[in-house]
């Protein structure tokens, strides 16, 4: 074609007296980019014309804008697709979770008071006819309260992550990698930038359960000792980087029956960060390590004392 198209243009191609006709091209553009060319024959010199030349470039236009309608429609039903999916798996899993909750709040927690109940009764009917009979059940309710202490807290920590609430994300996420590097036997860093901002309660749950299910993927599936966790602040964003050194994958091709978890996390982790204006990044190959990058601006209103708490 010799000369490079610019957007907009057209030219004719070739165009001669002897019955060869004439060929004339026009570039397909959507938001900056060539999707393709447009090109139109005839037998004959017509296209050489102004008219012509006009004409084809408005069709190049109208036929680059139905292009790119459609190249958005089907970016919009994929991710509503997406976040049908998202969601149909959110809430699966808060009725499993409540379902769990209460049958241990049912054989747990409760038992233990209605025990601890129980052997504070006992004591009382022993108050004035055996005083050490009194004193072993006072012992047996206070024991299991204590222990019913434990579980309520237990409980709790479940519900909300270990520190959040009080502390910040920063806090609650040194406290879960110190549980990685316990529970998994994993060598497990947290990199925090100094400038590190506080952030509204809202917005750290939603990095901190990001972080959750990257670093639960990467147990799942890496196979890698190794984790790393890192916040940083550069150009008005804040960044999140979950990074492991394990067997990676395909993102693209991750199989919706055999790898269901995996995919569902994935989508999980970029709808949290499309709600506050950002974008999850996934790097990964067979045997390269994986890497989810999130990238979210930072809130222009600082968090007040009540945004900063449920």
């Amino acid at each position: 074609m010799g000369q490079r198209l610019e957007p907009g243009a057209c030219r004719v191609l070739g165009a001669d007296g002897d019955g060869l006709g004439s060929v004339a091209i026009a570039p397909l553009v959507a938001r900056g980019e060539c999707l393709g060319l447009l090109e139109v024959c005839a037998p004959d010199e017509r296209l050489a014309s102004e008219d012509a030349l006009a004409l084809l470039g408005r069709l190049a236009s109208e036929s680059s804008i139905a292009l790119d309608n459609a190249s958005l429609y089907r970016e919009v039903e994929s991710q509503g697709q997406q976040l049908r999916s998202f969601v149909e798996e959110v809430i699966t899993k808060e009725e499993q979770e409540s379902r769990r909750f209460a049958l241990d709040l049912h054989d747990g927690l409760v038992q233990l008071i209605v025990a601890a109940y129980q052997h504070l009764q006992s004591a009382q009917a022993w108050r004035t006819r055996d005083p050490a009979a009194e004193e072993r059940e006072l012992e047996q309710g206070n024991l299991l309260l204590r222990r019913s202490i434990y579980e309520a807290r237990r409980l709790i920590a479940q519900l909300r992550p270990t520190g959040l609430d009080d502390f910040g994300l920063v806090h609650a996420l040194r406290l879960y990698v110190a549980q990685i590097a316990g529970d998994a036997d994993w060598e497990t860093a947290l990199d925090v930038s100094p400038d590190w901002p506080a952030l509204p309660y809202t917005l750290e749950a939603a990095l901190f359960r990001i972080v959750q299910e990257a670093s639960t993927n990467a147990l799942k599936y890496a196979r890698s000792p190794r984790l790393r966790i890192a916040l940083s602040v550069a150009d008005g964003r804040l960044g999140v980087v979950v990074q492991d050194w394990g067997q990676g994958f395909d993102p693209s091709g991750v199989n919706e029956d055999t790898e269901r978890g995996r995919r569902l996390g994935l989508i999980g982790m970029r709808e949290r960060a499309r709600l506050w204006g950002g974008e999850c990044r996934v790097a990964s190959g067979p045997g390269q390590g994986t890497t989810i990058a999130v990238s979210i601006p930072i809130p222009q209103t600082p968090p007040t004392e009540e945004g900063s708490a449920p």
